[in-house]
């Protein structure tokens, strides 16, 4: 569980099952010099037996200043098991970066 906790971001979701496997693709502009944006999707297989989860995240930068970054990331989550229910879920991360 320590190993599945260390792998939590806003851009893959909570892996729920050990991961075989993953595939990320995901597009990233710059709006203007001080905002990029990110969408991404994350299609996860878990070990043999355990299902796969897929994952739509994006990501907001904002530079406010060359010291000072915040950024703002959501992750919606469909985990669908191989014999139990689909279970969807969500992720909100929001942080800052000061640099000197």
């Amino acid at each position: 569980m320590t190993r599945r906790l260390g792998e939590v971001n806003a851009g893959t979701g909570f892996p729920s099952a050990p991961v075989r496997w993953d595939v990320k693709p995901s597009l990233s502009w710059r709006l203007t010099p001080a905002v990029r944006g990110q969408v991404s999707y994350a299609f996860t297989r878990y070990v043999a037996g355990q299902g796969v989860a897929h994952v739509l995240a994006t990501r907001w930068t904002v530079r406010l200043g060359d010291a000072v970054r915040l950024w703002a990331s959501v992750a919606l989550q469909r985990d669908v098991p191989q014999d139990t229910p689909a279970q969807a879920s969500g992720l909100l991360t929001l942080g800052g970066e000061y640099t000197f």
